[in-house]
């Protein structure tokens, strides 16, 4: 049966990050923030490919909240403010993530080292950054704005270079990489 349930999650897990890269209107089974269910703490063992559950499912809803607006173009004023008071719930759900405890909760679970801790808090960071990067470019997509994420950009590309020691944690960050590049103005960033 654990078998079964990690493949189940391990899909959603690939279909969910894969997703964010694909042209908008993809097919997807994604739910809705709302209706995700609540879980057991979760373990570094069952946080396929390393991303923090709570990232998935927030990335998952800001996929489809890309795919609704790419869908409805162009956006009447009340699609518009639905749009942009949703996304900015999410954004606002991602900043106040607290990567520390997440982290000390896993490192509860499994007697970690305090470098591992601080590793898997770099992890969590690292999703939360990339999250925030992502959500960002789909709210200026509702609003037609260009924001400028150069803090942003730079503290996940720090958060990148505090992994790159640790292989299997790196591997684990493949996600927030990805994103990082594309929003890397400068070859140096890349």
């Amino acid at each position: 049966m654990e078998i079964e349930i990690t493949d189940v999650l391990f899909s959603k897990s690939i279909e969910t990050l894969g997703s964010t890269f694909l042209q908008p209107k993809f097919p997807s089974r994604l739910t809705t923030f709302d209706q995700q269910e609540l879980r057991a703490p979760e373990v570094i063992e069952k946080s396929f490919l390393g991303c923090p559950e709570y990232f998935l499912a927030i990335i998952q809803c800001l996929s489809t909240q890309r795919d609704s607006i790419a869908g409805s173009k162009p956006l009447g004023s009340t699609a518009a403010q639905t749009y942009l008071k949703d996304t900015t719930a999410l954004l606002e759900s991602i900043r106040k993530f607290d990567c520390y405890a997440w982290a000390g909760n896993l490192q509860q679970s499994r007697n970690s080292s305090s470098q591992e801790t601080t590793n898997l808090r770099a992890l969590a960071e690292s999703y939360k950054l990339g999250a925030l990067l992502y959500g960002r470019r789909i709210l200026d997509a509702i609003t037609g704005e260009f924001t400028v994420q150069d803090e942003i950009l730079a503290e996940l590309l720090g958060m990148i270079n505090s992994l790159k020691d640790d292989r299997a944690m790196f591997k684990c960050i493949l996600w927030p990489i990805f994103v990082a590049g594309l929003e890397s103005q400068w070859p140096e960033q890349r």
